[in-house]
């Protein structure tokens, strides 16, 4: 029996399950793992479509189970039975988390029927997402296993439970025991609001756990020393927020190696410690907002009893537009505010003050006298509780370590997980290092965009104000310029079409959609312009001086486990987009400075992408054009334009030429060209120019053409594609019934050997760089890593010294058999947006 969450639209249409997109792709899952649907009964947990493709309520569940479900598992009595989604999962599961127990088979009582039970993902959200598919896919193989008798169910059962042995290091501890050990697990718990080290926890074996608390120096070095002993390897899940508390607590490891990077190359586990420790183990483990939730709810009190306790000024009044008016809104005093969650609390609802007070807003200027509120943290509940919660993580790791590391070498990834961990450091340096901020030239620059803004909308009240009679018009108010644009200059009868959100009672006014408008009247330039600035001042000029430190730095969180083709990602805030297409954009950048005496410095890597493709493909052309040092994309442009290469003029010929190659190799499409060209100045190509054009230079490449197509063949055969450096891609849309789904898939899998290879370099470089950065220490940091870039802050005088051995370094970063040579390119200079190019 297969229990689906709820029928969709089609399934409610046609009075059948599962005859929909997802049901389609459902059935076919089922059809390729053995599982024929003639055994097989279909179903879900309500019976209707529920309006407007929301969760069924849980009155819904209720009376469809006791009418419908229930006396149909009685009268089938199904063997097996398998939820799709997390709907149909808890009903039969209770409110279980779907990460944890997706694709484990398990013997159930399904209202008192003994049943296999096996949970999967829905294959809606597979649809959607490669990521979901993949674990979609898993579990339907998982299922066909064990119906087919080859799997028998296996629940997670953990081996030490009520036998585990958690206790703090002693005076007569016998680190012999420790140093020299193959591999130590560690993980470490920060407090207050600064993360300061509480304590830390090791393992060496499992069901084993021991805690150092941040004081005991003597016991911190001799770990230290234990993690350092030749060939040990130290075993962390996240180690990139572990190893700046460990080198805090005086712990630095040789070798460290992260758990949570494992599960992110294998791409079908979960990279969360607690669900992994239960699906591979069985270990029930608190989260750590349930251990301090009481702690937390004590001093969240506390603190809003403290605000009540004192005088705070009313906010002062905001300008609000609403159905395209102005308004002013005088916020409630932040007293008044407290009084109502205080009030809450007293009367007994279920309220978190913690929570309310995060999401109450004009709280700036209570922090800025009594500081923030903060939750509670494992020092404020019983010692003992705190110690078992603390060494369980560095015990949950170890057991997983074997688990992930014999998947990682089935799959040949060993290679590619030492590579990422070689590069960590460098991510750590760069975090800790943060970017050079001029908060004067910010401030500078926010005033500059705001004259700009209502230069522009005066412009606009000029001239088109009259179409709206009495109002001030707002360029940012979606439903004002709706009904200035379309009812009343009514340019979409003039040409072009609008969109909107199904149900939505204005036609859109998003900037695809705008640009459609332009040669129909000017005041849609000016729309376009004034919310360009309102971006810039608002994400950027606005929001990064908040961000920076009191020492002039601003820190991003840097990931290696969130893109899927190894590239770093950047948050809070994500200093890899700051712009750079527009001028305007980039004055952004040169608000960036460097100290005096020190320049930024950008290495970026020419065309690697290419070159990675080149190597691939082995395509004659591009390898001649790269091995005789020639640019490319004069090459390129002159052949598609058919014009000599000295009478080639930049904007015309050659920048198109190069956004097509550069686009092609990221999956561009035609539409996606136009909008490129258009952003770089190279306005005037239609869809039908940059189609002709991405034509043109497969026709040219056409070794890059065979290559991508053979690795969207080699991705049908074995469901991923392999870099050059080991690394893996799963494509599971590439198995999907959906047409259009595989096409995408096949799209990604002739793509990603190419960024995957393009990022295998970087990494290679960032690894063989960190003992450059160590040598130099107090000479050149790296601050951060954008694509192809990596950027630094080095002293002035030493640039000439200390280049070429990064140079040197990072154009050797490539993989065995690599063909092409590799060119970096640097600039330097004050102002991260206004780099000059030097040569090394």
């Amino acid at each position: 029996m297969v229990i689906t969450d709820a029928p969709g639209f089609d399934e409610d249409k046609a009075g059948r399950p599962m005859v929909g997109t997802s049901g389609q792709e459902a059935r076919h899952h089922l059809d390729i793992n053995g599982i024929t649907t003639k055994g097989v009964w279909l179903d879900s947990v309500i019976r209707c479509h529920p309006e407007g493709n929301r969760d069924p309520h849980i009155d819904e569940i209720a009376n469809c189970t006791v009418t419908h479900l229930l006396p149909t598992i009685e009268r089938i009595q199904p063997q097996y039975v398998i939820t799709m989604g997390r709907v149909s999962t808890q009903l039969l599961l209770g409110n279980v988390n779907m990460e944890m127990v997706h694709g484990i088979p398990r013997p159930a009582d399904l209202f008192g029927h003994p049943v296999i039970l096996i949970p999967t993902y829905h294959p809606a959200a597979g649809l959607h997402s490669p990521e979901q598919m993949i674990l979609f896919q898993a579990d339907m193989k998982v299922a066909g296993e064990v119906i087919r008798g080859k799997v028998a169910p296996y629940p997670p059962v953990d081996e030490w439970e009520g036998e585990e042995s958690y206790s703090v290091v002693g005076n007569n501890f016998d680190w012999d025991y420790v140093i020299g050990r193959d591999l130590i697990t560690i993980d470490t718990e920060s407090y207050g609001i600064k993360g300061a080290p509480w304590c830390l926890s090791f393992s060496v074996v499992p069901g084993e756990a021991w805690v150092v608390m941040a004081d005991q120096t003597q016991a911190l070095a001799r770990l230290n020393e234990a993690v350092n002993y030749p060939d040990t390897i130290t075993g962390i899940h996240n180690a990139l927020y572990d190893l700046p508390v460990l080198a805090q607590m005086g712990a630095t490891p040789a070798r460290p190696a992260d758990t949570m990077v494992m599960a992110y190359l294998l791409q079908s586990e979960p990279q969360g410690l607690k669900p992994l420790a239960f699906r591979h183990c069985g270990m029930e483990m608190g989260t750590y907002s349930s251990m301090v939730g009481e702690a937390t709810r004590a001093k969240a009190i506390d603190y809003l009893e403290t605000v009540m306790a004192m005088e705070w000024p009313d906010p002062d009044p905001v300008l609000e537009w609403k159905k395209g008016e102005p308004h002013v809104r005088q916020p409630q005093n932040i007293k008044r505010k407290v009084r109502k969650v205080l009030s809450d609390i007293s009367a007994g609802k279920d309220v978190d003050p913690y929570d309310r007070w995060k999401k109450m807003g004009d709280t700036e200027q209570v922090e800025a006298v009594i500081g923030e509120m903060e939750e509670g943290y494992l020092s404020d509940i019983p010692f003992d509780d705190a110690i078992y919660y603390s060494a369980r993580d560095a015990d949950a790791t170890i057991r997983i370590w074997p688990i992930l590391m014999s998947r990682i070498q089935a799959l040949g990834l060993e290679d590619t997980f030492w590579r990422d961990m070689r590069a960590m450091p460098m991510v750590v340096d760069m975090m800790a290092n943060g970017m050079p901020v001029d908060l004067d030239a910010f401030a500078e620059l926010s005033t500059y965009f705001q004259d700009q803004m209502d230069k522009i909308q005066t412009k606009i009240q000029v001239s088109v104000g009259k179409h709206l009679p009495g109002l001030k018009l707002n360029p940012g108010s979606s439903q004002q310029m709706s009904t200035l644009i379309y009812d009343k200059l009514k340019l979409h009868e003039a040409g072009g079409k609008f969109k909107s959100k199904k149900g939505a009672s204005t036609k859109s006014t998003a900037d695809d959609i705008l640009k459609r408008y332009l040669p129909l009247h000017p005041v849609i330039q000016d729309i376009i312009d004034w919310r360009g600035y309102q971006k810039l001042k608002s994400s950027y000029a606005d929001t990064i001086p908040k961000k920076t430190s009191p020492d002039g730095r601003i820190r991003t969180t840097l990931r290696m486990t969130r893109v899927a083709t190894g590239r770093l990602s950047s948050s809070n805030p994500n200093l890899m987009a700051q712009p750079i297409r527009s001028s305007e954009g980039r004055k952004i950048r040169d608000c960036y400075v460097a100290p005096g005496g020190w320049s930024l410095v950008s290495g970026d890597y020419s065309q690697v992408e290419m070159r990675v493709a080149a190597d691939g493909a082995k395509d004659e052309r591009m390898l001649d054009i790269f091995t005789r040092g020639i640019d490319i994309h004069s090459v390129t442009a002159s052949e598609m334009f058919k014009v000599p290469v000295p009478q080639l003029d930049e904007m015309r010929h050659r920048y198109p030429a190069k956004r097509v190659g550069f686009g092609i190799l990221n999956l561009i499409t035609a539409q996606g060209l136009q909008r490129e060209l258009e952003v770089g100045g190279a306005a005037g190509w239609t869809v039908h120019d940059c189609e002709d054009m991405i034509h043109e230079w497969f026709r040219i490449y056409s070794g890059i053409a065979k290559y991508m197509k053979a690795n969207g063949e080699y991705a049908r055969r074995y469901g991923y594609v392999r870099d050059c450096w080991g690394r893996i891609r799963f494509i599971p849309g590439i198995r999907s019934q959906n047409k259009w789904v595989r096409i995408e898939a096949e799209r990604q899998a002739g793509n990603a050997p190419i960024q995957m290879g393009a990022q295998g370099v970087i990494k290679e470089a960032m690894g063989r760089l960190v003992p450059v950065v160590k040598k130099w220490e107090d000479e050149i940091s790296p601050l951060i890593q954008i694509h192809d870039d990596i950027v630094w802050l080095a002293r002035t005088e030493l640039l000439s010294v200390i280049l070429p051995e990064v140079k040197r370094i990072m154009e050797e970063a490539t993989p065995p058999g690599f063909k092409v040579p590799l060119n970096v390119d640097f600039k330097a200079g004050v102002k991260w947006g206004s780099l000059s190019k030097i040569v090394i």
